[in-house]
């Protein structure tokens, strides 16, 4: 009886342990990889719209104006302007060789 019972609590203990030593789980973990870029690319999208202006609505409860599309159209330009500065800030210049 006392040599059973070792034997489960053993077996028992290797079994709780077993996942403890398993490798990584290589499918999660392309899984989050590959949702996490398609997020970033979302947000991206997101918030750079590929559309500058909204189409002019001419109702009483107009949803675009002509003057809204100005304002959308120079936000659009500088926020253009401000991540390409960005960008440009963050590119490794090229040091020119002495000869």
């Amino acid at each position: 009886m006392k040599n059973s019972f070792i034997t489960v609590v053993g077996m028992l203990s290797a079994l709780v342990a077993l996942p403890a030593v398993a490798g990584p789980d290589w499918d999660a973990i392309h899984e989050d990889e590959t949702y996490n870029a398609t997020h970033e690319q979302q947000v991206a999208v997101r918030n750079n719209p590929t559309t500058e202006v909204m189409p002019l609505d001419h109702g009483p409860r107009a949803l675009s104006t002509p003057w809204l599309n100005k304002e959308l159209k120079l936000e659009a330009l500088s926020r253009a302007q401000k991540n390409e500065a960005v960008l440009t800030a963050h590119t490794p210049h090229k040091v020119a060789a002495h000869g």
